[in-house]
């Protein structure tokens, strides 16, 4: 606070309220024994002038004020403001009136408030004429304490003042009077609204939100106050506000040890305390040879992401439909719009030292509520099953099902969607080759950051591409790998515009709104932005369920790694039995199922190759009755280092779980002795 200088109006305000003593959601105005009232969730933090503030959570903050005396006429207001984020759409510093309309308390209102893009600005209404007066964007910039006033001078107009520097002006020549029924309201609008910057006004709906930060000082004069009797900082250096803690998204460390947990991953305290559930709502994964992590949080309504050993994030597209051109269209349904995880749940089914399994299960929702293609007679809709076969060696398949014929079109499943935190630009994250594709042939195509790319069509190629690697500014790198037959559209370079960006939306992960798109004005959020390509897999189907496959996860390895991962997924050798009958490959677990044990020992000849490689093995037997195995490659007994087992219990039966790292183009044999 060094080198602040604070003068203090010589005229005495009409109301004042100071936030030094409020207790038990009691206000007291004018330092005296008159109260109003703070609904919501509110905490108290050290004030611009040695006292206390009032901080706001963002979300159900308000204070609520009967008015005692009129404001007529002239007037002012001014107040201490600091922002940990910029509100979703205009917040009221303090109103007397409905936002951005005619006022519903009578003809005469008025609204001071903040912005979504940092904007300072007074709506007033007079005989129901509407006058606005807003400052240029980001006028307010954020963790800093702001001084902010607004003049309304009779027969001259609206004034606004920013720490001492005037904001903006609005001339009107008529006479104020304040309605005389309702209460004034201060930090939330006094009715629901919608978002700003939304891309579908169908699939949003509007719904309350308070300022994002701590308000001290608020004063109300019945009087145009001179620039000099304003209560204001001369300093060029704003005061940090250090009871606002800047942002980062939940930090979860590396373990060095492979295997699932439930936790509750913390974010902020105020977002964190929305939240009616117990200590274990969250699932992570670690891995004891790389500081990947792959993490199920609320915050992004369970839909898995990765996580770089730089904490850079990256996630995925849930299943996702939408009632195209339909007159009650509700914009898309998906996970996204299940901001309190109603139908998104998650858990463990396995936990191994050779194998981690965990299923989410969703519901494709509208911002509405609405299920997708929900059954009149019964109440069920689509429901979507994904289970995550995760491995020792930083992948995991993705296998997504669901019944047959709750789905349909449009539809969509795929999508690679980076996550920025709160103060991060995409170029933080990505690097300027910001994608690489490739085939099982080993064909591959770069995409970068260009100025003016061509966007009249994407680049589409004869290779099949089968394959993705994000280049992150990390050691390791996020990967996709789908089965052959798998279309990817969307590749093409991106605008050079783009990389010094936050996300493009942030209405998913963690935000609250009610909302299906909104595209970012600031990096105050966390965002999302879609790395592209779009893929459209390879779909299977039975008499009952449909399903696709993909394999994911993080690498330090080059591309040429993933393109031998590929091909030991796709074109998985063969395990041959001494019978000459063949072990069957689940490509949804990438794993060889044994389920014919007739003696102690199993031996297999493996067709491995160049086209065909090894690359690490997953093998499931079922009823094993031993509780550890030798194993034998080409005659040589391989370290304990180099393989772990697990085993499940199945109800019914017992299946031991064997991971072998090993690798491998060309034939050999392999056997398995229990012990």
């Amino acid at each position: 606070m060094s080198g602040i200088l604070i003068l203090e109006a010589q005229v005495r305000p009409l109301y004042s309220w100071s936030f030094d003593n409020i207790a038990e959601y009691k206000l007291p105005r004018n330092d005296s024994h008159e109260y109003d009232s703070i609904a919501g969730n509110y905490s108290l933090v050290d004030g611009i002038m040695g006292g206390k503030a009032l901080r706001m959570d963002g979300f159900t903050t308000s204070a609520h004020i009967k008015p005692s005396e009129l404001i007529q006429g002239s007037f002012t207001i001014e107040a201490w403001v600091s922002q940990a984020a910029y509100p979703w759409n205009w917040a009221p510093i303090l109103a007397h009136t409905a936002p951005g309309m005619q006022s519903k308390l009578g003809t005469n209102g008025f609204y001071f408030g903040v912005g979504p893009k940092g904007e300072l600005g007074m709506n007033i209404w007079i005989e129901g004429e509407l006058y606005r007066c807003i400052s240029p964007a980001f006028t307010l910039p954020l963790f800093t304490w702001n001084h902010v006033s607004v003049v309304f001078r009779e027969g001259e107009g609206i004034y606004l003042f920013c720490n001492g520097n005037k904001a903006g002006f609005t001339g009107v020549y008529d006479t104020f009077t304040e309605p005389i029924r309702g209460e004034m309201i201060l930090g939330m609008n006094n009715e629901a609204v919608k978002p700003s910057h939304i891309h579908r006004q169908h699939g949003t709906l509007p719904y309350k939100f308070s300022i994002d930060g701590a308000i001290d000082n608020l004063r109300v004069y019945n009087d145009a106050l001179e620039k000099d009797e304003l209560e204001f900082t001369r300093d060029l250096v704003l005061p940090e506000n250090g009871s606002l803690v800047k942002r980062k998204m939940p930090s979860i460390p590396d373990r060095d040890k492979f295997g699932a947990y439930y936790t509750r991953l913390k974010y902020y305290r105020e977002w964190d305390q929305l939240w009616p559930v117990a200590d274990h709502p969250d699932v992570v994964v670690t891995f004891e040879n790389s500081p990947v992590r792959f993490v199920f949080w609320r915050g992004s309504r369970y839909s898995p992401a990765w996580i770089s050993e730089n904490d850079f994030w990256m996630g995925d597209q849930s299943v996702e439909a939408w009632e195209h051109g339909a007159a009650d269209a509700e914009g898309c349904f998906e996970h996204m719009q299940d901001r309190h995880c109603r139908y998104s749940h998650v858990r463990i089914l396995e936990n191994t030292p050779a194998r981690v399994l965990v299923h989410w299960r969703y519901a494709p929702v509208s911002a509405h509520n609405s299920l997708w293609r929900e059954d009149p007679k019964t109440g069920w809709a689509c429901w979507v099953d994904e289970y995550y076969y995760i491995y020792p060696d930083g992948s995991a398949i993705r296998h997504v099902e669901w019944k047959k014929g709750s789905l349909e079109y449009p539809r969509q499943f795929q999508v690679s969607l980076g996550f920025t935190g709160p103060g991060q630009l995409r170029g933080d994250i990505l690097e300027m080759d910001w994608l690489r594709v490739a085939n099982q042939n080993g064909q591959q195509k770069d995409f970068v950051f260009r100025k003016n790319p061509d966007f009249s069509k994407d680049i589409w190629t004869p290779e099949q591409f089968n394959i993705q690697k994000h280049n992150f500014k990390s050691e390791y790198d996020p990967f996709v790998v789908f089965e052959e037959g798998n279309t990817m559209f969307g590749l093409r370079d991106k605008d050079m515009s783009d990389y010094s960006k936050p996300g493009k939306y942030n209405h998913w992960p963690v935000g609250q709104a009610y909302c299906d798109g909104r595209s970012c004005v600031a990096s105050d959020r966390p965002a999302h932005f879609i790395t592209f390509p779009v893929s459209e897999p390879v779909i299977h189907k039975n008499d009952s369920r449909e399903w696709w496959n993909g394999l994911y996860g993080m690498t330090d390895n080059e591309i040429k790694y993933l393109v031998k991962l590929s091909k030991s997924w796709n074109n998985n050798p063969v395990f041959t039995r001494a019978d000459n009958s063949e072990l069957f490959y689940d490509k949804s677990q990438r794993a060889y199922i044994e389920d014919r044990l007739t003696i102690d020992a199993l031996r297999y000849k493996v067709s491995s190759s160049k086209d065909n490689p090894l690359v690490n093995i997953a093998l499931v037997i079922t009823d094993w009755k031993y509780d550890d195995v030798d194993i034998i490659i080409d005659g040589k007994k391989l370290r304990n280092e180099y393989f772990s087992l697990g085993i499940v219990d199945n109800g019914d039966k017992q299946s031991m779980i064997l991971w072998i790292e090993h690798s491998s183009e060309k034939e050999l044999e392999f056997e398995i002795t229990g012990r």
